[in-house]
């Protein structure tokens, strides 16, 4: 075009600082592990949030080898078992009504229809070549062959055409189409782009595959393709459902060697905005350490903060001027510790200015996302109902915060607009 823009990028920074800070706690009890969870919306395909682990510093990228560099989305790795079965059992249920089974899959005999499988994969994108904006797949696919292979294989388990291997990125769009109602999307962290002359927005259309007899099954078939999902996931906070698989890899290249393999996706429900989720650790295969307390498991790591990843992901969706720019003199990739492991890491500095309780700030008249913003350092657990501007705030602005744990906002639409009608809103911690 000839003329400068802006990106809009889909992510949520409130909601990527949460996703550093939980690889970062996986981390610390798995010694030499890599990391990576990712967040995206289900209807859309926007990614809200990703991190991994190790990161990086990108003001000193030079530095770091290409494996830690290295996209972590776009790694081969080996589907692990029960995904497969789930693939499997998924396909067996969609080809059979394909063919006018019309009995749930829990009391009908189901064989393999092959060729719907292959069929499925390749509408899943599981086993053909596409893009992101983000990333082109062939020079991610490139950086790594799949040397690792199942230590141990269980001989009467059938998986059909189910892939062995494919990438995170793949597996995760996959799973996350096979279970939103055959709704076809593709992963992508631009929602628009901005002319910086005319400041005229243009937003980019979203990624919708056709609707043929694969979307047509699925979608036709969304309550059965539920109830499959929930007879395999483990329940969590607010109904999200966790599918998770651990397995013992070995290496078949001149390496050798074991490794131990972790994944997780989570659907997470909502009433505008439902989310998916994908974790994937990767760890050498070390001694067991004899330890006091027991580390808690990767599922419950996880289901701690998707409340709070809802919630955020909800009021940056829906109250208004939810985009408030945060006026602040750092510019991108502030320089922090040498040692920080990720992107855009805020430097000690700032974090130490807040160390004090203070006196709470006076929040009337502003918008929920900047009250957030002024009471982060503040140590509170905030309680908010309704929408629009803050109009009564306890405690009173001046108020001392020592000792004071918790305070309420209550937030009304604005002057001439108003309803009189309050949403309840749900609780934001902090």
């Amino acid at each position: 075009m000839g003329r400068p823009l802006d990106l809009v990028l889909t992510v949520d920074f409130k909601i990527q600082q949460i996703l550093e800070t939980l690889v970062s706690r996986i981390a610390g009890r798995r010694p030499g592990c890599r990391v990576g969870a990712w967040l995206m919306e289900r209807e859309t395909g926007e990614l809200v949030g990703g991190a991994q682990y190790p990161g990086f510093d990108p003001n000193r990228f030079i530095r770091y080898s290409q494996d830690i560099l290295e996209n972590q989305m776009l790694v081969p790795m080996v589907i692990p078992r029960r995904f497969r079965i789930l693939l499997r059992d998924a396909a067996n249920l969609l080809g059979s009504r394909e063919m006018g089974n019309t009995l749930p899959w829990s009391v009908s005999s189901i064989g393999m229809n092959l060729g719907f499988q292959l069929r499925l994969w390749n509408w899943l994108g599981l086993t053909d070549e596409w893009y992101t904006d983000f990333s082109l797949y062939k020079e991610g696919e490139k950086t790594q062959a799949v040397t690792m292979k199942l230590f141990r294989q269980v001989a009467e388990q059938q998986y059909g055409l189910v892939p062995e291997s494919t990438t995170p990125l793949k597996l995760f769009t996959g799973l996350t189409e096979l279970f939103s109602n055959g709704t076809a999307i593709r992963p992508h962290a631009v929602g628009a782009v901005v002319d910086t002359v005319s400041g005229e927005k243009f937003p980019l259309p979203v990624y919708r595959g056709e609707f043929d007899s694969v979307s047509e099954t699925i979608n036709s078939s969304s309550k059965e393709m539920e109830r499959l999902l929930k007879s395999m996931a483990t329940p969590g906070s607010s109904g999200t459902l966790y599918f998770s698989d651990r397995d013992l890899l070995v290496n078949s290249g001149p390496d050798g060697g074991f490794q131990d393999e972790e994944l997780l996706f989570a659907l997470i429900p909502a009433d505008t905005v439902p989310l998916a989720m994908l974790v994937t650790v990767s760890s050498p295969v070390l001694l067991p350490e004899k330890k006091e307390k027991k580390s808690p498991l990767l599922v419950e790591l996880v289901d701690r903060v998707v409340d709070r990843i809802s919630v955020l992901q909800q009021v940056a969706k829906n109250v208004a001027d939810v985009v408030e720019p945060e006026l602040t003199g750092e510019g991108n990739y502030p320089f922090g510790k040498e040692n920080s492991g990720f992107l855009g890491r805020r430097n000690k500095k700032r974090t130490d200015q807040q160390v004090k309780p203070g006196v709470m700030p006076n929040l009337e008249g502003l918008s929920l996302r900047r009250s957030f913003q002024l009471l982060q350092h503040k140590k509170l657990k905030i309680h908010f109902r309704g929408t629009g501007r803050v109009v009564s705030q306890k405690p009173v602005a001046g108020t001392s915060l020592k000792g004071v744990s918790e305070c309420v906002l209550v937030l009304a639409a604005r002057p001439n607009h108003s309803n009189n009608n309050e949403t309840p809103g749900r609780d934001e911690h902090r």
